[in-house]
């Protein structure tokens, strides 16, 4: 008979910042039902990324007032890759793209677009 210690776990868990991949929110998570299934499911979790954050890092806040980002998320064996790059305010693309940028609840804002419209952009001399 399981003790009552082992259907209970609770779990540290990290929300990812969606432009860089670093960890922007922290949560405590525990598990619902009183089972020790249910409890090993959230012992898996603790100290994991478990998704993104409605809000940015604070490396990316930091940068927030001279740049926006571009970011390309690429998924390969359940493990997420960031590409991001910074581009000035001021710069023609960012009107070019006004419709696709997105704001976090922390105010930085950025564009999501696939691998390869990001390789162009970076290589681009304008930017």
């Amino acid at each position: 008979m399981d003790s009552i210690k082992d259907n209970f776990k609770v779990a540290l868990v990290y929300h990812a910042c969606p432009i860089c991949g670093s960890k922007a929110d922290e949560s405590v998570i525990m598990n619902q039902k009183l089972t020790k299934k249910e409890a090993d499911k959230v012992a898996e979790l603790d100290h994991k990324i478990i998704g993104l954050s409605e809000n940015a890092c604070e490396e990316c806040v930091n940068r927030k007032d001279e740049m926006f980002f571009v970011t390309c998320h690429k998924t390969n064996n359940n493990h997420i890759e960031f590409k991001y790059c910074g581009i000035k305010h001021t710069s023609d693309f960012k009107n070019e793209i006004k419709d696709y940028i997105n704001t976090t609840k922390n105010g930085v804002e950025f564009a999501v677009c696939d691998e390869e419209t990001f390789d162009a952009i970076i290589h681009s001399n304008d930017n």
